[in-house]
């Protein structure tokens, strides 16, 4: 929609500067093109943003599940064999974990520093405590939940660092670029309208 707009408005300049004959006003319609142009341009960078951040939340999605799943099949053996280090250490781990997860969804919405750090610092928190009940675990079932729970952890801990740099950016660019590049369309636009009614007026008066 937004290229089937520019191409529209182009469409309407173009016979516009068959009607406008003073350079002045010519000069203020190419302005509004030329930032009609960067607007799609920022357009196009914000949604292939998004499209890569759903993506990214597909496959860390998946990966947090699978996480999830393990620590709780860890926690039932640990509860089985009445292990009360691998009890507290999974059920510490579930707690970061299940947090982080909470907290970045909220984070999507809101952008707020202090959030960022504090999921960062819950899941951070994640791969050590893993290592700790992969040596704590002794039952070769359990061992192997431990893999392959820490070999999820090594994309997924960092993918949360990305996701929050990924939502940080796209919100920099709707708010920041984009904004601007809206005000400055619509002060050339106010300037050109300006201009026409000016012209209007002088052939009344004539």
């Amino acid at each position: 929609e937004v290229h089937k707009s520019q191409a529209l408005a182009e469409q309407h300049a173009a016979d516009d500067e068959t009607k406008i004959p003073a350079a002045a006003r010519l000069q203020l319609l190419d302005q509004a093109l030329g930032i009609l142009g960067e607007y799609r341009t920022n357009f196009d960078v914000v949604a292939q943003a998004v499209m890569e951040k759903d993506k990214h939340s597909v496959s860390q999605r998946g990966l947090g599940i699978r996480l999830q799943k393990d620590l709780a099949e860890l926690l039932r053996g640990g509860i089985d064999r009445k292990d009360v280090t691998t009890i507290s250490l999974v059920s510490e781990a579930q707690t970061h974990l299940l947090t982080a997860r909470v907290d970045i969804n909220v984070y999507f919405n809101t952008s707020d520093p202090k959030l960022a750090k504090a999921i960062a610092d819950n899941i951070n928190k994640v791969p050590e405590l893993l290592k700790q009940i992969r040596a704590a675990a002794t039952a070769p079932d359990d061992q192997k939940r431990a893999d392959d729970a820490l070999a999820a952890a090594k994309t997924y801990v960092p993918g949360i660092v990305d996701s929050i740099k990924d939502s940080d950016e796209k919100n920099r660019l709707i708010k920041d670029v984009g904004a601007k590049i809206a005000a400055q369309m619509n002060e050339r636009l106010q300037a050109l309208n300006d201009a026409q009614i000016e012209v209007l007026n002088r052939i009344t008066d004539e």
